[in-house]
């Protein structure tokens, strides 16, 4: 039995070389997901035994509201509470 050429080696070489990029964007594209999740709630935490959302000033929004056409549930917190909020200013 004869020894793998150079052509052998280069080949294995090369689709090693794709494999480790591959997995290198798929560690990006993770963390990127987990980036923009964390964008998307903005710190507030969904609570679904109480099916409210607290946020990070620890108030709690309430369902206000459901879209039935979007199928979107709103949630909505006291404005006494929301409009002198120290994050939003």
């Amino acid at each position: 039995m004869m020894a793998p050429g150079i052509a052998t080696w280069l080949v294995s070489g090369y689709a090693l070389l794709l494999a480790a990029i591959a997995w290198g964007f798929d560690l990006m594209a993770k963390r990127a997901s987990h980036r923009a999740a964390a964008w998307r709630t903005g710190g507030f935490v969904y609570h679904p035994d109480h099916d409210a959302w607290r946020c990070p000033e620890d108030e709690w929004l309430w369902p206000s509201s459901f879209d039935p056409n979007n199928r979107v549930m709103r949630y909505r917190a006291k404005p006494t509470v929301c409009n002198g909020c120290p994050v939003k200013m």
